[in-house]
């Protein structure tokens, strides 16, 4: 399902339909439970409506601040916001600014909410303008109900985007400040899965401690649920990380002959092993040989890039050459230890 946008090509992701329908249904089913729940039948329309709004105004900042690169992003509107992870073409500088765009979007979402609700509670309230009162949800459709609303969905949205893992944008802002020293990407994929395995055990960790302070006190505290649950999706997806920094890094190595007493962990991929038969194909038809170039760690990135979003076929036999050396570089490399 297409979105008619300015900014690139933006699709629906099948889990924000899943999601919205989720909430509208439990709402419902909470509000017939009991009599006291009433309210709570209002959120059944209101709170998937606003969901998709601050989604729609985060995602606007974003391809916003990054400007004209906005155009090569290509966008998938999940539950927490864009679950396409193309920003990694994009420079650091712009990465950092899609980052930072959303966040504050979402911040500023929610202190307009804060806001707008502290100024509509009466002053006859029990208690007057206090932090519960404040983030006391409301149903209904009146400003002050909607403004609550508006709160409770951007701090929640702002929350999980703050997992530094695929695909909340934490993990975008991380990548740019990693992008800014180190410019291959198998090494930055490797980082991000060391940085979200040894978080994971952290929240782990936490959460156990929660659950024990609990059971000996008395006292349910109900944060280590979130904490265990994320702890376990961190090292989900650090291990996905780690798979595909694996993979890329194999790609630096495309078109060099393995020597068969070398144990293969990972075989290259068929269409590698074309791209390696072309490539010697075409070295005989030339009068003279490629001149042989040093490349830099970014060029040679930018050169990956390539091969990854249009294939073999459309890298100059430069590129080939440059992709060839590197190979060389890293296979001695790798087989030096064992001589």
């Amino acid at each position: 399902m297409r979105l008619p946008t300015s900014w690139g090509q933006a699709n629906i992701h099948a889990s924000l339909l899943a999601a919205l329908g989720l909430i509208a249904l439990s709402m419902l089913l909470l509000s017939y439970s009991k009599s006291s729940f009433a309210e709570f039948r209002s959120f059944a329309f209101t709170l998937p409506v606003i969901w998709v709004i601050s989604l729609a105004v985060r995602i606007a900042a974003q391809h916003a601040a990054i400007g004209v690169h906005s155009l090569e992003l290509e966008t998938l509107l999940g539950p927490t916001g864009n679950l396409s992870t193309h920003y990694e073409d994009l420079p650091p500088r712009q990465i950092l600014k899609y980052a930072l765009s959303g966040h504050l979007s979402s911040l500023s979402l929610a202190m307009l909410g804060a806001i707008v609700s502290a100024a509509l509670i009466p002053a006859t309230a029990a208690g007057g303008l206090t932090l519960a009162t404040l983030l006391d949800i409301q149903g209904g459709l009146n400003n002050r109900a909607l403004a609550s609303q508006i709160m409770w969905v951007n701090l929640l949205i702002g929350i999980f985007n703050l997992l530094p893992t695929v695909p909340f944008d934490n993990r975008a802002l991380l990548y740019s400040l990693l992008s800014r020293k180190q410019a291959d990407e198998p090494g930055i994929l490797s980082k991000l899965a060391f940085l979200n395995s040894h978080l994971s055990c952290i929240l782990f960790g936490c959460g156990i401690t929660l659950l024990i302070l609990g059971f000996f006190s008395g006292t349910d505290y109900f944060a280590w649920y979130a904490l265990v649950a994320a702890s376990v999706y961190l090292l989900v997806s650090s291990r996905l990380e780690a798979a595909r920094s694996r993979l890329l890094e194999e790609q630096y190595m495309p078109f060099v002959s393995v020597r068969k007493d070398t144990p293969q962990r990972h075989p290259p991929a068929p269409h590698l092993k074309v791209a390696a038969q072309e490539a010697r194909s075409r070295a005989p038809e030339k009068e003279k040989p490629i001149k042989k170039i040093a490349a830099s760690e970014a060029d040679l990135d930018e050169i990956l890039r390539k091969l990854h979003r249009e294939g073999s076929d459309a890298l100059s036999d430069q590129e080939h050459e440059a992709l060839l050396q590197a190979s060389q570089k890293l296979k001695d490399k790798r087989s030096s230890p064992r001589d």
